[in-house]
């Protein structure tokens, strides 16, 4: 057999495997596995743990039109964004797509495939937004999935789902007929807007204010809603960055009854309550929906180790500091939501997880790569270590000290919500389809390496 590359001697972990064994590329794909494999380049992995690359589907690297008609843009493009991806161990990432006012959801999709194929590093899904659910916007739908394009998201959050509240069900519908995963962001508009005027009226516009602007219970009506609509269009959904015990409780009510439904958390909601709004620039905390209470983080974490919850992204929307702190926002006018984790998402979390709470390495697999690629139809491609699987795969030092420093980091943003926090266990090299990226803290690829992930048809069961 012509073996191009061989990592040898690592641990390699999987749901389905924990063993030291040799893995052999060529052409991007992993061809063989075993002791004693040769090849005219050798990686040495001895020591060390190999793992599939993560897959984080929920990132925020292209701008957006407002309805004011400025723009929304963030501080990481797909070059910024992808190179934070692979320093972090991330080989495949899912980008949130916005078509610009009367583009079609299809030629938004291409553009935004072309940029990302010149400037990305990393592989990487398309998740187009349906802000304005016309009868053109629904029959693209169906179109979607003949060009490779098998995800949306929806925004049950802004104030057009509650008019168009009817059309976004046949939306939801054509996803379900069209093997169409919609990704979807769960707080009612109506109570978020209703609270956020009321508290602004009464002088109550800061920081501290803000998770009062945005409670659980919104969460909780709209994730309820949300499934209810799915039901009724007969349409799995995945419920992105979960944040409360009541939304958990409410997807496990559902699940109970056999719907298939998936659940997403992030950073914001597992090493940190809403205490923090109180500080003086609590302002650089606010995500939506907020940091939420010691009970919601006891049921984050109890629902990613109950399987509950089935992915940890990191909704890596960043900003500058300066940008998030400005003076002028408050709860009335909207502050800033999102933060830069593209860099840090997994080995803080492996910190957390495997060194401080005991979690098995396989667990951390499952939660931050095979799980995603099971449900957006990428599996076995990615999310495992096989052969015949591509070579995404990520060499862990898991006793490797560093400590968060954003003036070091592949993100544009000059901020870490975890500045200064040390964390044990870094990824050393990343390889993404057999080339390596990343390595000892340096990208080594240039942009336009990564290619747009052809994925199947999604899940439909809770079993994946």
């Amino acid at each position: 057999m012509n073996i191009e590359t061989v990592v040898k001697g690592g641990r390699v972990v999987t749901p389905a495997m924990d063993a030291v064994t040799d893995i052999g590329i060529t052409d991007g794909r992993v061809v063989a596995m075993g002791p004693d494999l040769t090849a005219p380049e050798i990686i040495d992995a001895s020591g060390k743990v190999v793992l599939p690359g993560g897959i984080d589907m929920h990132v925020h690297l292209s701008d957006s039109p407002l309805p004011t008609g400025q723009r929304m843009k963030w501080a990481d493009d797909f070059v910024a964004g992808s190179r934070a991806a692979a320093a972090g161990g991330i080989t495949t990432i899912g980008n949130m797509s916005y078509a610009e006012t009367n583009e079609p959801l299809l030629d938004a999709l291409r553009r935004h495939d072309a940029e990302a194929s010149d400037d990305s590093v990393v592989d990487y899904l398309l998740h187009v937004v349906v802000a304005d659910p016309t009868p053109e916007a629904i029959a693209e739908i169906g179109k979607m999935h003949l060009e490779g394009f098998n995800t949306i998201k929806l925004f049950l959050s802004r104030p057009y789902f509650e008019k168009y509240a009817e059309e976004y069900l046949e939306v939801l519908r054509q996803a379900g007929r069209s093997g169409v995963l919609p990704l979807i962001h769960c707080e009612d508009s109506a109570i978020c807007l209703h609270l956020s005027g009321k508290l602004h009226a009464d002088g109550c516009s800061s920081a501290k204010y803000y998770g009062d602007s945005r409670p659980d219970f919104a969460e909780e009506t709209a994730v309820v809603r949300a499934l209810g609509l799915a039901r009724a269009a007969d349409c799995p959904i995945y419920i992105v960055h979960v944040s409360s015990k009541e939304g958990i409780e409410a997807i496990q009510r559902s699940r109970l009854r056999g719907w298939p439904v998936y659940a997403e958390t992030r950073p914001l909601y597992l090493y940190q309550t809403d205490d923090v709004y109180s500080d003086e620039d609590g302002a650089k905390w606010v995500g939506r929906p907020p940091v939420r209470h010691d009970k919601d983080v006891t049921s984050m974490w109890s629902g990613l180790e109950s399987g509950m919850i089935d992915t940890y992204c990191s909704d890596h929307a960043p900003w500058k500091l300066s940008e998030k702190l400005d003076p002028s926002l408050n709860v009335g006018n909207s502050f800033l939501a999102g933060h830069a984790d593209l860099d840090t998402l997994l080995p803080q979390f492996w910190d957390h997880a495997i060194r401080r709470r005991g979690w098995s390495i396989q667990r951390f697999v499952e939660v931050t790569s095979t799980n995603a690629a099971r449900i957006f139809g990428l599996f076995p491609q990615k999310g495992t270590i096989a052969v015949g699987s591509d070579a995404d795969l990520v060499i862990w030092d898991p006793e490797l000290v560093r400590s968060i420093d954003s003036s070091t980091w592949q993100s544009n943003s000059d901020f870490s919500l975890y500045e200064g926090e040390t964390f044990t266990g870094w990824p050393i090299l990343t390889m993404v389809r057999g080339t390596v990226v990343y390595r000892d803290g340096k990208i080594v690829t240039e942009s336009g390496h990564g290619r747009r992930a052809i994925a199947g048809t999604p899940a439909r069961t809770g079993a994946y």
